[in-house]
Formats: structure tokens, sequence, C-alpha cells
């Protein structure tokens, strides 16, 4: 398969798969989050997975979060356009009036 000369960058598909990336990694972190032990005893055991600590656990989690809060702006103002029309055509389907 050649690979096309005139392929430019495409900003909304990478928006899109930059908050799929931070989604999934949010997710994991959380539920990394959920299943480490509590303040104190993850200190004192020197509690760590997959090599991370669980201030790193933390950083992760809350970094990925902004990630993908901002990737899910330029998203949500990059199809703008399309969520509008698709509001008006379900919303006019919806309130149409029936003999």
């Amino acid at each position: 398969m050649a690979i096309d000369s005139r392929a430019t960058w495409n900003m909304r598909a990478f928006t899109s798969l930059t908050a799929l990336a931070g989604f999934l990694i949010m997710g994991v972190s959380g539920i990394v989050a959920y299943v480490m032990p509590e303040g104190r005893v993850a200190y004192w055991t020197d509690w760590s997975m997959i090599g991370l600590s669980k201030e790193r656990w933390n950083d992760i989690h809350t970094m990925s979060g902004l990630l993908f809060v901002a990737a899910g702006t330029l998203h949500t103002i990059y199809n703008w356009r399309l969520l509008m029309d698709y509001m008006r055509r379900k919303g006019s389907a919806a309130f149409a009036l029936k003999r």
C-alpha cells in the first residue's frame, strides 16, 4: 500500500484520538486508584504497581483527566456544527405534529 504524498494533518482526527487516549489512561489509572491501599498504608508498605508509587498514579490520573477535558473541549468545538445539525434534526422530529 503506497503512502499518499498529498496526505495532510487532520486536526479533528488527532483531537479525537487524543481524547480517546486520555479517556483510556484515565480509566486505567482510576481502576488502580480504586484498588490501591488508602493513605498511610500505601506509604508504610511502600506500595507500588508496575513500578509506580501511589503519588505517580495520582499524577497520571490527574494529567490524563486534564488531557481528556482539553481534547474533549476541542473535539466539541471542531464538531459544533455537526452537533447542532443533529440536535435540530432530532428536535424537529420529536416535536413534529402527527396527523
